[in-house]
């Protein structure tokens, strides 16, 4: 069983991009159209996730701002 790992909101992850600091996130856009963030399992991968369809042809969270 792995440890977990609680998502930690930065300034900028272009900062961090070096530490691969797991469960770093921030918010892209304003207002925020999305999410970028390093994988929480440690593997220092980098993904991004849009809040709506219009701003990535790809899946989609739905947000509410909160």
């Amino acid at each position: 069983m792995s440890a977990e790992v609680k998502a930690t909101v930065v300034a900028d992850i272009d900062e961090l991009r070096g530490l691969r600091v797991p469960g770093a996130i921030d918010f892209v856009g304003e207002p925020p159209a999305g999410v970028r963030f390093i994988c929480p399992c440690g593997c220092g991968n980098e993904s991004w996730m849009a809040f709506s369809e219009r701003d990535s042809p790809g899946p989609a969270w739905d947000w509410n701002g909160s």
